[in-house]
C-alpha cells in the first residue's frame, strides 16, 4: 500500500503543479491581449490623428471651407462606434475643436497634458489618447492669410488656429475612446483566469484531503498489522509461559528440599544458586505471562508523581546497589490510570533507566504540567547505536541479560492508557511518557 499512495500523491502533486503552470500561463495570456489591445489603439489613435492632419492642411489650401468644414470632417472620422471624441485644444488648455457630447468642462485634468509623441491616459470609462498638433505643418512658406505657393487660406481657418496676438501656437489634439469592448475582454479574462483558480484551489484542497486520507489509513494499517503481530506474539508468550511455569515450579520445589536435606555444604551452596536462576527464569516467564495476557483495566484519577515514587521505593534495593540517586523534578499532573498496570509499565521504565546507568550516577524524572509529560533521564555507560523504534518492539533487547519485554510490555500498557511513550535521545538516555491524548469523557463514560 505504502508504495501505491506515494504514487498516488506523486500524480496529484503533478496535477496541482500543471493547474498553477496553467493559471500562471492563464494570466501571462490574458496580460498580453489586454496590452496588444491598448497597442493597437494606440496604433488606431495615431491613424484618426494623421486623417485630421492631412484633412486640415487640404483645408486651409482651400479658400472656400472654413471651420465648419473642419468640425464636419472630424465628427465624419468620430463615427465609428469606439471614437467618442476629437478634440483640439491649447497649450493653455482652452478646447478649440470638440464633436462629441462632451461639455469642454469635462476635460478638466485632460487638456493640460502636452506631448510630442502619442501618449495614453485610461480613465474608468473611456481611454484619451493625445499629442501635439501643429496645424500648420506642411503649409507653403509666405504671410498667413494670403497667397501661399498660388493658394488663398481660408481667414475663417487663420482665425482658428491663431492666438488673440495674431500669431500661432502651439496645439494638441486628442482622441476619446470608450472602454466597452476593452472591458469586454477584460471581463472575459477575469472569468477564464478565476475560474482556472477555482479549479487550481479545488485540486489544492482533493491533495491534501487525500493526502490525509491516505496517511490516516497508513497509520491504521500499521497499526492493525502491530495489533496482529502482538496478538500472535502474545498467544506464543502465553502458551510458552503456561508450558514452562508448572515444569519451574516443580524443579524449584525438589531442589529446594534436596539443599535442605543435603548434608554437603558445598553440593548444598550449588542447589541454593540454582534456586536463583530458577527465580530469574520464573521472573522471565512472568514477562512472557504479562505481554501474552489480555489486560482488564481499572481506571481512576490519580497524580502520577505519587506513583513515580511509590515505584522508586519499591526499587529502592536496587537502586542503593548501584549508588544511585533519582531526582523527581517539575510539577506533577492528574491523569486517568490502573493504578497497578501502570505501576508495572513506570517500574519497567525506572529498571531500564537503572540497569543502564552507570554505578554512583544520577537518574531524573522531568514532570511536565502543561503538556502532560513525564521524561525519564538516565547517563549510559556507552554510547548506544540502537534504532530507537525497535526497543519497544517485543524480545529485543541490547543487554546481555533480559527478555525484551519491559519495554514492549510498558508501551502496550500506556496505549491503553490512551498514552504513548517514546526515546527522545539515547545519550543520554530519554524515555518519555505523554499522556497528553487522554481525553477525560472516554474515562468517565468508561
Amino acid at each position: 500500500m505504502g508504495r501505491y499512495s506515494r504514487h498516488l500523491k506523486i500524480v496529484l502533486l503533478i496535477a496541482i503543479i500543471l493547474t498553477i503552470t496553467t493559471v500562471i500561463l492563464s494570466v501571462s495570456s490574458s496580460l498580453q491581449s489586454l496590452k496588444r489591445y491598448k497597442e493597437n489603439l494606440v496604433n488606431f489613435s495615431e491613424f484618426v490623428m494623421r486623417s485630421f492632419e492631412s484633412g486640415n492642411r487640404a483645408f486651409m489650401m482651400n479658400e472656400q471651407f472654413s471651420r465648419r468644414t473642419i468640425e464636419q470632417f472630424a465628427r465624419d472620422i468620430s463615427k465609428q462606434e469606439i471614437i467618442e471624441d476629437i478634440i483640439v485644444y491649447s497649450e493653455s488648455g482652452k478646447v478649440v475643436l470638440s464633436v462629441g457630447d462632451r461639455k469642454p468642462s469635462s476635460y478638466q485634468g485632460l487638456v493640460g497634458r502636452h506631448s510630442d509623441n502619442i501618449e495614453m491616459v485610461e480613465m474608468e470609462d473611456s481611454f484619451f489618447l493625445y499629442k501635439r498638433f501643429n496645424p500648420f505643418a506642411g503649409m507653403p512658406m509666405g504671410r498667413m492669410g494670403g497667397r501661399m505657393g498660388g493658394h488663398m487660406m481660408g481667414e475663417g481657418m487663420m482665425r482658428m488656429w491663431n492666438d488673440n496676438n495674431g500669431s500661432s501656437g502651439d496645439y494638441y489634439i486628442g482622441v476619446l475612446l470608450n472602454k466597452k469592448e476593452y472591458s469586454s475582454i477584460l471581463q472575459k479574462s477575469i472569468v477564464d483566469v478565476s475560474q482556472v483558480i477555482i479549479l487550481g484551489i479545488l485540486l489544492v484542497i482533493i491533495f491534501f484531503y487525500s493526502v490525509r486520507i491516505i496517511g490516516e489509513y497508513e497509520r491504521k494499517s500499521r497499526k492493525l498489522q502491530l495489533a496482529e503481530k502482538e496478538a500472535e506474539i502474545g498467544k506464543f508468550a502465553n502458551v510458552l509461559a503456561h508450558e514452562i511455569k508448572n515444569p519451574l515450579s516443580s524443579m524449584k520445589g525438589l531442589i529446594n528440599y534436596s539443599a535442605k536435606k543435603i548434608e554437603s555444604p558445598e553440593l548444598s551452596e550449588y542447589l541454593f544458586q540454582s534456586l536463583e536462576e530458577i527465580d530469574r527464569l520464573n521472573k522471565i516467564v512472568n514477562d512472557f505471562l504479562s505481554y501474552g495476557r489480555d489486560m482488564v483495566l481499572e481506571f481512576q484519577k490519580l497524580e502520577l508523581e505519587n506513583l513515580i515514587h511509590h515505584t522508586i521505593e519499591l526499587l529502592g534495593y536496587d537502586i542503593k546497589a548501584k549508588g544511585l540517586t533519582v531526582n523527581v523534578e517539575g510539577s506533577s499532573f492528574e491523569i486517568y490510570a490502573d493504578k497497578d498496570k501502570l505501576m508495572q509499565a513506570v517500574m519497567n521504565l525506572i529498571i531500564n533507566a537503572v540497569q543502564g546507568a552507570p554505578d554512583n550516577s544520577d537518574i531524573y524524572i522531568k514532570l511536565d504540567k502543561k503538556a502532560k509529560k513525564a521524561e525519564i533521564i538516565n547517563e549510559v555507560k556507552s554510547k548506544l547505536r540502537v534504532n530507537s523504534e525497535k526497543l519497544f518492539e517485543p524480545f529485543y533487547t541490547e543487554k546481555s541479560k533480559g527478555t525484551g519485554l519491559g519495554l514492549a510490555v510498558a508501551k502496550k500498557i500506556l496505549m491503553l492508557h490512551q498514552g504513548k511513550v517514546n526515546v527522545i535521545s539515547t545519550d543520554p538516555f530519554v524515555v518519555e511518557m505523554d499522556f497528553s491524548g487522554q481525553n477525560e469523557k472516554d474515562f468517565k463514560n468508561g
